[in-house]
């Protein structure tokens, strides 16, 4: 009899620090339910939930209970040990509880470690982790330990070259799970999907056919009471530097020699690395930050903030395949509209036979959120007499064209992490390589005290940014 998915997997233990907060309520549990609901989980798999409040097993349970037929079996898999991540004693409670879960099943486990606190904390949970002996494999069956870890992954470069250094002390890079969730989305999968697999588009896709890039991530909420933490970021670190410099490297990298983990993440950080380093005079004009109006009114916000929550910036890859070819890369929050999406626009053709001057451009145009799907716009004949060119847009919805549930980033990501596959997740070189880019962006912001445009909420964002697009002559795309 074949066997299935879940029985080839190791065993598996998933310790969550910072079990209690939102990220592991309201994404991580829900996310590991649906894989135990697909059946995607091995066999032997628990989930051990560690953080200060003094819960039982029962309570925690309760706590991160789902309304659900196949509750009750899913919550004989999760545990709770109460501890401080500063407190050696709890470490080794952990690894003594997790000993006697696995002398259980008379077999040792994987050990994996979800990092779902502030990263503050990681240095500190690596080190209890080591010293308590959690952090050795089985090497009687060979079993391993892992760790994942949530942005942001620094604050700049030397933090985030400190933080490196500190993991790499107590793990390998093959042990180190980076997780960004957009790269679980499923279009990011057919950016790549898309482009190598389907022989209309590679031979395209280079400065000779592609007149620009846009990538934009907008959002029409505000910071949610957040304040503390985005005065310290800003929409540049907070998205900029790990969502859109990860989209950037998806579309624009190489085709790898197969899909391995190593030859996709080479590409990347080799995208990430060509991008070209700005000058001020580069910055003053490739570069719009706005803040929404009332902004400094929030809780914890400096009543004379200069933090952006809108950033705009034109950048270039230094490389053969794409020089001269401009990316647009955008982000904010409180706007008219919430999408994420990459944007292809081609160069028009030539020459213009149909002498209309009224081409219309194509754009190839993957949405991430919220209609997922692919979306290519091209010139077609009105019906009737005469010729009258009409755009027309041939659609690939994935909920229309696919039957059944699609998996959430989350939950593709976690069973990567389980399995232990780093396609998905960014390796160190990546998050090194957009810090000296966006560390040259905030210097220049820091010593120009450039104009920090307030925009009105629900509007596409400052009127900088448009003046950005029309200075080339082009315009945002609008998903």
């Amino acid at each position: 009899m074949k066997q299935s998915a879940k029985e080839l997997l190791d065993p598996t233990n998933l310790v969550i620090f910072g079990a209690t907060g939102d990220l592991s309520r309201g994404r991580l549990i829900p996310a590991l339910y649906r894989l135990h609901e697909r059946k995607l989980l091995p066999r032997s798999f628990h989930i051990i939930g560690f953080a200060r409040s003094e819960f039982s097993h029962e309570e925690f349970r309760s706590q991160v209970k789902i309304s659900s037929e196949e509750w009750q079996a899913f919550a004989k898999k999760i545990f709770y040990s109460p501890g401080n991540f500063g407190n050696d004693r709890d470490f080794t409670k952990l690894a003594n509880f997790l000993t006697k879960l696995e002398s259980k099943k008379h077999n040792c486990a994987n050990r994996l470690f979800y990092f779902a606190t502030l990263p503050s904390h990681y240095p500190t949970i690596s080190h209890a982790l080591d010293k308590s002996g959690l952090l050795k494999g089985c090497a009687i069956h060979k079993r391993q330990t892992r760790v994942v870890l949530e942005k942001p992954f620094g604050a700049d470069l030397p933090s985030a070259r400190k933080l490196d250094k500190t993991l790499n002390s107590y793990f390998s890079e093959d042990q180190i799970y980076r997780i960004d969730h957009y790269l679980g989305k499923e279009t990011v999968q057919n950016l790549l999907t898309v482009r190598f697999a389907n022989s209309i588009f590679e031979p395209l896709w280079n400065k000779n056919f592609i007149d620009h890039i846009q990538i934009s991530a907008l959002e029409e909420r505000g910071i949610d009471r957040r304040g503390a933490f985005y005065e310290q970021t800003g929409a540049i670190r907070d998205f900029m530097q790990n969502h859109l410099m990860q989209l950037l490297a998806h579309i624009a990298m190489e085709p790898p020699q197969d899909l391995s983990t190593e030859s996709i993440r080479d590409e990347r950080a080799k995208v990430i690395k060509a991008i070209k380093m700005p000058t001020a005079a580069d910055l003053k004009e490739a570069l719009a930050i706005g803040q929404f109006e009332g902004y400094r009114k929030e809780p914890d916000v400096h009543p004379r903030s200069r933090t952006e929550t809108y950033a705009a910036v034109k950048l270039f890859v230094d490389n053969e395949r794409w020089m001269g070819v401009p990316f647009y890369l955008r982000t904010g929050k409180k706007l008219k509209s919430k999408f994420t999406e990459v944007s292809i626009h081609f160069k028009k053709s030539s020459p213009d036979i149909f002498q209309m001057n009224s081409e219309i451009p194509n754009v190839l145009s993957f949405e991430i959120h919220p209609n997922e799907g692919i979306f290519l716009n091209i010139s077609a004949k009105d019906p009737g007499f005469g010729i009258r060119l009409h755009p027309v847009t041939m659609e690939l919805g994935y909920h229309s064209a696919f039957q059944g549930e699609f998996p959430e980033a989350y939950e593709r990501l976690l069973l990567d992490f389980i399995e232990g596959d780093q396609r998905l997740f960014t390796r160190g070189d990546e998050i090194e390589h957009s810090w000296k880019y966006i560390d040259e962006v905030e210097k220049y912001i820091t010593k120009t005290m450039p104009r920090v445009e307030i925009y009105r909420p629900g509007s596409w964002g400052p009127n900088t940014a448009e003046q950005l697009m029309k200075k080339d002559k082009k315009q945002w795309h609008i998903a």
